[in-house]
């Protein structure tokens, strides 16, 4: 290349973008090529399938194989299984209806030469169209393949367990809204994250905003405030003192002061726990080598952990009073105003009302938000784990003889 480009001018160097398109065209075929031939060679391989905008708002349904190698020797004898995972590319989609999703992949399959009957597998998102059990596609796949057995996304199923323990709560729900107001109030104007930056120095532990998508990531946004608490709190303070601008020094004001109560800082200590939790298995889930057995595991695992924690909201306000004493906040529930329920004159029982601030925390918000996580994680994941004790019942020896004979 260095040779080619220190060629005099006027001289061919066939380097005009067609001949670039076409190299990258002709090396992206034999790539393809090579794969598909890959996988052909397996003897059973799953298909993981989903639709996604790209910049020009046009649906995409992206490929992706996983797949089963077999090693062998220098004799041509068969030594071990490798599982690998490839991404065949993209394709734009027009018809979003199950029938022409799956349309759309039995002619990828065709294009590609991979064989239909060698399917063991197929895994997409859990909306109605991917996932419905009578005319989704996995559904209809089935009637072409009846031995791919469809798995919801982990990873996304697992995103769905925060997403809907978010939704079942208001308090925490305004909670996310907070931090990614403290984001957005630095980091929409250059002096502010300057003099944010002034406090918390070259520190690599700074504000991240939200991720709109996967709730389960949203674990170092939150480690970042609860580490860098003081830090945001001074600047706050300056601003909201000597910000010559009315909105500036109001908007301040305002997040220093949600940010300034002790169920702030309660919430900070309950969401870390659970998003620790669940941060574990998302990591883990994404790996390239995981195996069923021990998915399952780390996800019972957490909902093990979470079940105990459950029963220690008086360790869990320790730990937030330890920490509101040192982010020099005063251990106090905020007492809300009751409301006032008319009654009638014939009503003889009355709803039972809690008048302690901690106890009404305890049960709308602690207890609430875990049993939420909790079954979810139970619920969402049964499946995976029936499987896993399916296998458990074989005795080893058995299972080593069918892996030997699937080799």
């Amino acid at each position: 290349m260095k040779q080619v480009l220190s060629m005099p001018n006027g001289s061919i160097k066939y380097l005009s973008h067609q001949i670039q398109n076409e190299v990258i065209h002709c090396l992206a075929t034999h790539l393809k090529a090579t794969l598909t031939a890959d996988i052909n060679s397996s003897p059973f391989y799953s298909i993981i399938m989903d639709s996604t905008q790209d910049i020009t708002k046009r649906d995409q349904l992206s490929q992706v194989f996983r797949y089963v190698k077999i090693i062998k020797n220098e004799k041509d004898e068969a030594t071990s299984i490798e599982i690998k995972e490839v991404f065949l590319g993209f394709t734009e989609i027009y018809n979003h209806t199950a029938a022409g999703l799956h349309e759309e992949i039995l002619n990828l399959l065709k294009k590609h030469h991979i064989k239909l009957s060698n399917c063991r597998g197929q895994g997409y998102d859990g909306a109605n169209v991917m996932s419905g059990i009578y005319n989704g596609v996995q559904a209809l796949f089935k009637k072409n393949q009846p031995n791919a057995m469809y798995m919801h996304c982990a990873a996304h199923n697992l995103n769905l367990v925060i997403n809907d323990a978010v939704k079942c709560c208001v308090e925490v729900a305004s909670f996310f809204v907070m931090l990614e107001d403290v984001y957005s109030f630095f980091g929409n104007s250059i002096n502010r994250w300057d003099l944010l930056s002034k406090y918390t120095g070259e520190s690599q532990i700074t504000l991240k905003r939200l991720n709109p998508t996967r709730w389960a990531g949203r674990y170092t946004s939150l480690f970042a405030v609860k580490i860098r608490f003081l830090d945001i709190m001074k600047p706050l303070s300056e601003i909201s003192i000597t910000s010559i601008k009315r909105e500036e020094r109001e908007e301040a004001v305002r997040i220093e002061k949600n940010m300034s109560s002790f169920e702030f800082v309660f919430l900070c200590v309950l969401l870390s726990k659970i998003l620790n939790e669940v941060h574990i298995p998302s990591n883990l889930l994404q790996t390239k080598n995981l195996d069923l057995t021990t998915a399952s595991g780390s996800l019972e695992n957490a909902s093990k952990n979470l079940k105990q924690y459950r029963k220690m909201f008086d360790s869990a306000k320790l730990e937030a009073v330890e920490v509101a004493t040192t982010w020099q906040i005063p251990a106090i529930f905020f007492q809300k105003r009751r409301k006032i329920v008319k009654r009638h004159f014939d009503e003889l029982s009355t709803d039972h009302r809690f008048d302690s601030s901690e106890e009404i925390f305890r049960i709308n918000i602690f207890i609430k938000i875990l049993d939420v996580v909790i079954n979810q994680l139970d619920n969402r994941f049964k499946g995976m784990q029936e499987v896993v004790q399916l296998f458990s019942c074989i005795h080893p020896n058995k299972l080593m003889v069918m892996k030997e004979r699937e080799i």
